[in-house]
């Protein structure tokens, strides 16, 4: 036999050597594609179980809404007050507030707050100029609820109101002084449009219509308004607020000061402002890096 054929034979035996080697132990790189995708060969990859969520200390609860607020909000807004930290403790479930040595939120009740809280900063986020006003507080904070508003309020003359959360979501509550008559007809103070007034089959606290006729026991000329978030995002706090009739004064809620209502159009046009000069002192950086290329 000649030597080309004994090679070609042995070369072919060799392959066929290979191949069979190949599908019994995927050997051979590449071409064992199809043994190694085996089942019963390829290690089994186990998705290792996500962590539970653990309990939540206050000192955490509090570092993380204060993280919720700056990631919502931005670090240019008003840091968040003892009080208010104090008043979203008690609400997620630390009754004693900022005291110490509370037993930690359950994971249930921490997931069930943050939905309740991201709901308040969206409304903070379509006001933000009036947070970012520095020489008043145009916004009450989370420490101001409908009895608080009303304490502010009381002895105030017609026209007086308080911005404010609520328990509804998505709005912005407004409480208004008005005259005895036009409290017997608050039908009269909204212009239509966004704001819906809370009246009898409305409560913007938790406690509900005890919380309701208590109130007007005690103050029965302030009533409250609902400005919602559409409206806010769209038209501005200012157009948002003169949509209820009689709105001429504004309470500052932490200082007990009074601004005109006019207040809330300057907060808008000073952030506006410092926006425009922001952007003209990038697009000014911009041409003189252009220059120097």
């Amino acid at each position: 036999m000649e030597w080309p054929w004994v090679c070609l034979i042995a070369v072919v035996a060799f392959r066929l050597a290979a191949g069979f080697a190949r599908r019994q132990h995927g050997w051979g790189g590449s071409r064992s594609t199809l043994v190694m995708d085996s089942p019963k060969l390829l290690p089994q990859v186990v998705a290792a179980p996500s962590p539970r969520p653990a309990p939540l200390a206050l000192p955490a609860f509090l570092q993380h809404v204060q993280q919720q607020w700056e990631q919502h909000l931005g670090s240019s807004m008003r840091p968040l007050v003892p009080a208010e930290l104090a008043a979203l403790a008690r609400r997620a479930g630390f009754c004693m507030g900022l005291t110490p040595g509370q037993p930690p939120l359950s994971p249930q009740a921490a997931a069930a707050f943050d939905a309740w809280l991201a709901c308040r900063l969206e409304v903070l986020l379509a006001v933000a100029p009036a947070l970012q006003y520095r020489p008043a507080r145009l916004v009450a904070g989370f420490d101001v609820g409908r009895t608080e508003a009303l304490e502010w309020l009381q002895g105030q003359p017609p026209g007086t109101f308080v911005l404010r959360l609520g328990s509804v979501a998505d709005h912005l509550v407004l409480s208004l002084v008005t005259e005895a008559q036009a409290a017997e007809q608050p039908d009269a103070l909204s212009s239509g449009g966004s704001s819906v007034l809370l009246w009898e089959g409305d409560s913007d606290d938790e406690g509900g219509e005890h919380g309701r006729h208590a109130e007007h026991a005690a103050e029965p000329s302030v009533v409250h308004f609902l400005l919602g978030l559409p409206a806010l995002r769209l038209g501005g706090l200012h157009r948002t607020v003169r949509e209820v009739v009689g709105c001429r004064r504004l309470l500052d809620a932490s200082t007990g000061r009074v601004h005109h209502v006019g207040v809330l159009r300057q907060a808008e046009k000073a952030v506006a402002r410092a926006a425009a000069s922001t952007a003209t002192s990038v697009i000014d950086m911009l041409v003189a890096l252009s220059n120097k290329t």
